[in-house]
C-alpha cells in the first residue's frame, strides 16, 4: 500500500491560514481561537506516536460531556468550507494519485476523507491537514469515528502518514474450485524486520478493517466482472480468451506495483496482483471459464454504417 509519510506538513498552518482569510461570516470566531489550534497541531504527532495510551480528552469538552460552541464552529469550516479550502477537499477526495487505499490496499481510487482522530471527539484536529486521509468507502463505514480501544489499550488503526510499515504488506491469494463457487484464502505478510509489538499493532489493524473480509469481497466481484464479460462474448458470438484476458490484466496490475520483470514474489504489493496470480496458476479454474464461452475464433464481421446525431457539444 502507498506510503504517505510524504504528505505529512510542517505546522498545519496552511489550512487554517485560507479559513480564516475567507469571507465566510465565523471567520472572526476562528481568528479567536488560532493559536489554541496551533498549539493542539503541535501535540499531534504525540498522540500518533503514543498509541498505546488513551489520548486526552478534547480541549472543548466541558466536565458535563457537552463541547463547547468551537466543535460547531470547526465542524461548520469543515463541512462548509470557503472556496479555496473546498478546491483543497475536492482534490483530495477526487483527484488524488493513489491508485488503492492506504488504509486496507482496495484496488480503487480513494474517494472520501477520513480524520484519522475522530473529529467528531477532538474537534480541534478538523481542519489539520495531517489528520485527513484519503479512504475507501469500506474503510469509511469500518474505521467511521472509532480510534482507541479501551479494552486492549491502543489505537485500532496506523496512520499512513506517520508509519510506513502499511506500505510493507504483501497479499497472497488462493482459490480452490469447490462443487458450485470458488473459495478464496487471503494471506497477508509484512517484509523486513519487525518487532512483536509492531506486528500485533499491524494484525489490530488489519482485524478492525475486516481486510481479509475485503479481499475476498474484491475477488468475488472480480469473478462477476469475468462471467460478465464472458456472457457478452457469447451473446455477441465473439472469441474471448480467459487466459489472455487474465495475463493482460496480471501484467498491467504488476506495471501498476511497480514490479520489474525479474521480481516474482510469493506475496504481492496489490490484491489485484495476488488475483491474477492466483487465477493463472489455477488452470483447472482457467478451464472451467473457458467451457463456458460457446464462441470459436470468428473471422472479423464487417458492420454497417449506423446513422447517428451529435448531442452534445
Amino acid at each position: 500500500m502507498k506510503n504517505l509519510t510524504e504528505l505529512r506538513t510542517s505546522s498545519g498552518s496552511d489550512w487554517l491560514t485560507l479559513a480564516i482569510e475567507s469571507d465566510k461570516e465565523e471567520r472572526a470566531k476562528l481568528k479567536a481561537i488560532e493559536q489554541q489550534l496551533l498549539t493542539r497541531y503541535g501535540d499531534y504527532k504525540g498522540i500518533i506516536d503514543n498509541f498505546d495510551k488513551q489520548p486526552a480528552k478534547s480541549i472543548y469538552l466541558q466536565a458535563n460531556g457537552e463541547f463547547t460552541a468551537e466543535k460547531k464552529l470547526l465542524m461548520d469550516f469543515y463541512k462548509w468550507p470557503p472556496a479555496k479550502l473546498k478546491a483543497i477537499f475536492y482534490d483530495l477526495r477526487n483527484k488524488n494519485k493513489m491508485r488503492e487505499c492506504p488504509y486496507c490496499g482496495n484496488p480503487v481510487r480513494p474517494n472520501t476523507l477520513d480524520h484519522f482522530v475522530p473529529e467528531s471527539h477532538w474537534p480541534e484536529f478538523a481542519l489539520y491537514p495531517d489528520n485527513l486521509v484519503p479512504q475507501c468507502q469500506q474503510c469509511a463505514s469500518k474505521k467511521s469515528n472509532r480510534y482507541y480501544m479501551l479494552p486492549d489499550k491502543g489505537c485500532f488503526f496506523i496512520h499512513p502518514k506517520f508509519v510506513d510499515e502499511l506500505s510493507r504488506l504483501g497479499f497472497k491469494i488462493e482459490m480452490r474450485a469447490n462443487s458450485d463457487a470458488i473459495a478464496y484464502t487471503p494471506s497477508i505478510n509484512i517484509s523486513g524486520a519487525v518487532t512483536d509489538k509492531l506486528k500485533e499493532r499491524i494484525k489490530r489493524h488489519i482485524t478492525a478493517l475486516d481486510i481479509p473480509a475485503y479481499m475476498v469481497a474484491y475477488c468475488q466481484k472480480q469473478e462477476r466482472e469475468l462471467l460478465d464479460m464472458i456472457e457478452q462474448a457469447n451473446s455477441k458470438k465473439m472469441h474471448f480468451s480467459v487466459q489472455e484476458h487474465c495475463q493482460r490484466q496480471y501484467n498491467t496490475q504488476r506495471l501498476i506495483a511497480g514490479l520489474s520483470l525479474d521480481e516474482n514474489p510469493e506475496f504481492y504489493p496489490n490484491w489485484a496482483c495476488a488475483y491474477y496470480y492466483a487465477l493463472l496458476a489455477s488452470p483447472l479454474i482457467i478451464n472451467n471459464y473457458q467451457k463456458l464461452l460457446k464462441a470459436t475464433r470468428n473471422p472479423p464481421v464487417t458492420s454497417a454504417a449506423v446513422a447517428s446525431s451529435v448531442l452534445f457539444p
